[in-house]
């Protein structure tokens, strides 16, 4: 029996989001669009940060929301409930699942055959496509404009980087009941199926032309080296998940803020931090003491890319992520991964705080206490 046949038929039986949960024992979830949303099985989670879903290609995907490192599929899942290493023990992981299914795949004449692989989508738009695409969205959404007034500039004016997001773009959608005139602008710009092939609307039926995610309403443009927008990052701002999400689809070829890196002297020091915000942050903390550093921000620890090490080629670089356990855990591995590619790597924490944005909203607060 080929272990491929028996991992895609367990994979095809095992496609339901809540059924599975419900085999293995997770008992706490809340719905979400295509899945559910769970407590994560491989840290210690006290509301539901991991997602369970039908990806693409009808099989489960699982990605903790929480940067613990948790991504994959049924067998990851499987793996993480059961304690067990998906590599080193995949073949109990399979036993596990099969289980799980109901399948005996000791009997190969019993498995269904292999799914047919689905034929590729479109290619992913362009980057000059994509940057017109989301180009309205930018501009009626502008922080000075109307949605000055908004609560996604308050939630960045409390944390204290408003005027930072101003000066490097970022937006505020509209509340999702008003948001349909954002995709009629983006129609209007390059085409409705240009507007659903960036990655950024909801995949219904064909007819749903809505943005998905519509709670995600802080905008954040992340750039190439050249400074085009290449994706589009959103955030929540209550405490509903996932809270960031991007473009499905594109990726996140480049660090944040990688346009400041490409003129940069080389006695500038390099930093490296989770997160755009985190970048607005320890920018304005270097800034009020008169230091020049190139602040990069990753979309999540678990989306580090090795090649990025690069940039900081010749330089000292600060590996400036949380001070929690994911933290300390990925800080070793880029730390490696700079010092390989010819950076000298420090590591840097936040002075008193979890993070670099709790740090520098703390420090606007004593300032606004000292003043009154």
């Amino acid at each position: 029996m080929g272990d491929r046949t028996a991992v895609e038929a367990v994979r095809a039986a095992l496609c339901d989001p809540a059924d599975v949960c419900r085999r293995l024992g997770i008992t706490k979830t809340r719905r979400q669009a295509r899945g559910v949303m769970i407590c994560c099985p491989s840290h210690d989670d006290r509301s539901p940060s991991c997602s369970v879903r039908v990806g693409g290609d009808g099989t489960i995907q699982v990605k903790c929301q929480a940067e613990c490192g948790l991504s994959g599929d049924i067998f990851d899942l499987v793996a993480a409930v059961e304690h067990l290493d998906r590599v080193h023990n995949f073949r109990e992981v399979l036993a596990r699942a099969a289980a799980l299914a109901a399948i005996d795949i000791s009997r190969p004449e019993n498995l269904p055959p292999p799914r047919p692989v689905p034929p590729p989508g479109p290619p992913p738009l362009a980057d000059e496509v994509f940057a017109a695409a989301v180009a309205p969205m930018f501009r009626i959404g502008r922080l000075d404009g109307p949605a000055a007034q908004s609560d996604v500039a308050a939630y960045l004016r409390g944390r204290q980087v408003l005027e930072a997001a101003l000066a490097d773009g970022w937006a505020a959608l509209p509340k999702p009941d008003r948001q349909s005139a954002v995709v009629e602008a983006m129609a209007k710009a390059v085409g409705i199926d240009a507007v659903r092939r960036t990655g950024l609307l909801r995949r219904d039926d064909g007819s749903d032309d809505r943005l998905a995610h519509p709670e995600a309403r802080v905008v954040i443009p992340w750039r190439n080296q050249l400074g085009r927008v290449v994706n589009v990052q959103r955030r929540r701002i209550d405490k509903g998940e996932p809270r960031y999400v991007g473009a499905r689809g594109r990726g996140f070829p480049w660090p944040y803020g990688v346009e400041r890196a490409t003129t940069a002297p080389l006695a500038y020091p390099m930093a490296f931090v989770e997160g755009a915000i985190d970048v607005l942050a320890l920018r304005e903390l270097l800034r009020a003491r008169g230091e020049h550093v190139i602040v990069l921000g990753m979309p999540g620890l678990g989306n580090w890319n090795q090649a990025w090490a690069e940039l900081a080629r010749g330089r000292f670089a600060g590996v400036a992520v949380d001070g929690d356990e994911a933290g300390e855990k990925y800080a070793a591995k880029i730390a490696w991964d700079l010092a390989k590619a010819g950076a000298e790597p420090q590591r840097w924490a936040a002075p008193g705080s979890k993070d670099w944005a709790e740090a520098w909203a703390a420090r606007g607060a004593r300032a606004e206490a000292a003043e009154r």
